[in-house]
């Protein structure tokens, strides 16, 4: 569920109201508190610190998965029904007893929110005005009910808004297609990724991201195989592009000494970076096995490709050097420090994934300290989207996206 607050906008202490030319372009106003599960938060815009700026709230509408309640305890009136005001704006909300509810900006965080007959409480109000937090769904948090067929890839964004109130998605290449059709496919068609963007863009979610699997391996020193890989991955960049994401993230996986594989990353990631940079695509290497949970090994990587639209996206639970992909949900032979690692990839991070398992009965992460994780991105000055990432084994999925969340709030 989630509230959304109806504004019209005026000027002066006297309630002279903008022309009736200049009330369509507020209606941006519509979106700009939003509640997600009674957590309120900003939305995309803000009002301008223009002088003498008055708020009207205009209505409140209660949106739930099932149905919608709109316009609680408020009666719309037309302008000539009110004899008492004069102004070009053609309709204006009152609230009982027949008085317009008038904020002034600065004063309008401090007052509480009339819900669904409900006030919030100052410990949420202090939660809205905390716009540093932003929150994006990795789609491989509910890879298991995608890959069992019992969710349609197409159906994420409704499912990221409607169940768990979260309107940025990340999708993985891999799912693309579902059970229907071959994710490489689906990944060039554009009769699919037409219904994709149409179904984004109906339930008001933006697509941020598109990460990159099993399309070769960009770290290998052979030229003619990493070569063809840099070319699979271009049609991801396009697809991130008509999509309307601004991110795609790639592996660096290959075979060879370290330094050969690095080699290797620094020219397919240039390559693929002057690729997308027409699209202004950015392109992020997540940690993700063997040298790619080096956080220092990332870094030499980072600085010999020195490219503005490369970074990082470090993944608080991939740095085990020693598994193929990098998990250390089971026991690992070799790895890396997580805490250093995460530290020493924030300088480049273009996003950060919050990698959960399994939870324990405090809702808390048994195999590593999320207090510190957040910590360490929070002081690091930060501002990008944290992906939730639920890979939990024994867990529902939906479980652990929504305990995920929680323990992002709880710890930022």
């Amino acid at each position: 569920m989630f509230i959304r607050l109806f504004f019209w906008v005026g000027i002066s202490p006297k309630y002279a109201v903008l022309p009736a030319s200049a009330a369509c372009p507020f209606e941006v106003l519509h979106r700009l508190f939003v509640l997600f599960g009674a957590s309120p938060g900003f939305e995309r815009a803000e009002v301008p610190a223009l002088p003498g700026l008055w708020i009207f709230l205009a209505g409140i509408e209660t949106i739930l998965t099932v149905g919608e309640f709109p316009y609680h305890g408020f009666q719309f009136l037309k302008l000539e029904q009110i004899r008492s005001r004069k102004t070009a704006l053609p309709w204006i909300a009152k609230a009982r007893p027949y008085r317009p509810l008038i904020m002034k900006r600065r004063s309008f965080l401090k007052h509480s929110f009339l819900t669904s007959g409900a006030l919030l409480t100052a410990q949420l109000l202090a939660e809205a005005q905390n716009t540093n937090l932003k929150i994006s769904l990795a789609e491989w948090s509910l890879h298991r009910g995608i890959e069992e067929g019992r969710i349609d890839h197409l159906d994420f964004p409704r499912i990221a808004r409607n169940d768990f109130g979260i309107d940025t998605v990340e999708y993985v290449n891999g799912l693309f297609g579902g059970k229907t059709k071959n994710f490489k496919d689906a990944g060039k068609d554009p009769v699919y990724l037409g219904e994709l963007l149409k179904r984004s863009k109906d339930n008001g979610v933006t697509n941020h991201l598109i990460m990159i699997d099993e399309e070769g391996f960009l770290a290998l020193p052979s030229d003619k195989e990493r070569l063809q890989a840099v070319d699979n991955h271009k049609k991801w960049i396009d697809a991130a592009k008509f999509l309307g994401c601004k991110t795609v993230r790639l592996n660096l996986h290959g075979d060879g000494p370290s330094a050969d594989k690095k080699t290797a990353s620094i020219d397919s990631l240039s390559r693929l970076a002057e690729y997308a940079k027409p699209m202004d695509i950015n392109i992020v290497v997540e940690n993700h096995g063997s040298d790619s949970s080096n956080g220092q090994w990332l870094v030499g990587v980072m600085k010999g490709v020195n490219k503005p639209n490369v970074g990082l996206l470090p993944d608080f639970g991939n740095f085990c050097i020693s598994h193929p992909w990098g998990s250390t949900q089971e026991a690992c032979e070799k790895v890396y420090d997580r805490y250093n690692g995460v530290q020493e990839m924030l300088p480049y991070a273009k996003g950060v994934s919050a990698k959960t398992y399994d939870f324990d009965d405090a809702g808390e992460q048994p195999l590593m300290d999320y207090k510190k994780l957040l910590g360490i991105v929070k002081s690091s000055g930060f501002k990008g989207y944290i992906g939730v990432e639920f890979e939990g084994i024994n867990q529902a999925e939906e479980e652990g996206i929504r305990k995920t969340v929680a323990l992002i709030k709880k710890y930022w």
